[in-house]
């Protein structure tokens, strides 16, 4: 099976509208070539490599060519998402997981908020981003997706472990992208914010357990206990406090062993 990425053989695996969709061999970022253009329906970009691909908090997502999958998905802003841009994160998480299980039979997991994992490694990101109009008003939701197929020839960086679905070619990379597109769609237009929570809930890393993060710059421990309905992370502290945690102020979740 030929494994290229085709911008007409990924249409014909889609099933719900889609206008415009853009394969490129090289970018340097999917997300930053989707702001420069105009989009009046949903669309994607695509990219085989990213030069300077955008993680999370500045962070660059390296992207190696015949790898993996690393493209954008444009939709036109909802209200809904644009006053809870948290709750559409956790959605795009849902739908990767879906996508993966359909085309690989893999079950993966979510790390709070938008990191794919499987086999206690990272193997994909999310990053959302806005597109305004001219006055400053929501036009479009960014949505930038990468995901680690075949095996990585070394780790982003020294103290993350980074792997990845370990798939034998050919990686369906066609496939997976189309399967991720559809079940978005079905998430962004057709759900509501609770049932992407519960769903995300199925997929959390480490509920129940022990974890210590970083929270406004000050370190902090607690039982993770589940989402609230803002996409905020629920920790409960060892005093019995119930910590409401934004993504945008919270970074480095890391599993403890203990409670202590």
């Amino acid at each position: 099976m030929n494994d290229k990425l085709n911008a007409r053989v990924i249409h014909s695996l889609i099933n719900f509208p889609i206008d415009q969709i853009e394969v490129y061999d090289q970018l340097p970022s999917t997300n930053e070539e989707a702001q420069t253009e105009v989009w009046q329906r949903p669309g994607m970009i695509i990219a085989n490599e990213q030069t300077k691909g955008k993680g999370q908090n500045g962070h660059h997502f390296y992207s190696p060519a015949n790898n993996g999958v690393y493209f954008t998905v444009i939709f036109p802003a909802k209200t809904e998402f644009v006053q809870n841009p948290g709750i559409l994160t956790l959605g795009i998480g849902v739908a990767v997981t879906q996508a993966i299980n359909q085309v690989y039979g893999i079950d993966s997991q979510l790390k709070w908020v938008n990191d794919i994992y499987f086999d206690d490694s990272k193997v994909g990101g999310i990053l959302t981003e806005i597109q305004s109009n001219e006055n400053n008003q929501p036009e479009n939701f960014i949505m930038g997706i990468g995901l680690d197929i075949g095996i990585m020839p070394f780790s982003r960086n020294e103290d993350q472990m980074v792997g990845s679905l370990n798939v034998i070619p050919p990686l369906q990379r066609n496939q997976v992208i189309a399967s991720i597109y559809d079940h978005l769609y079905a998430i962004y237009y057709k759900w509501t914010a609770d049932q992407i929570i519960l769903e995300y809930i199925k997929h959390l890393m480490w509920l129940n357990d022990w974890v210590s993060l970083i929270n406004q710059g000050r370190e902090m421990s607690g039982q993770l206990v589940g989402i609230n309905d803002e996409g905020h992370l629920l920790l409960k502290t060892s005093d019995d406090q119930m910590m409401n945690l934004d993504p945008n102020e919270t970074q480095n979740i890391r599993k403890k062993e203990s409670g202590s």
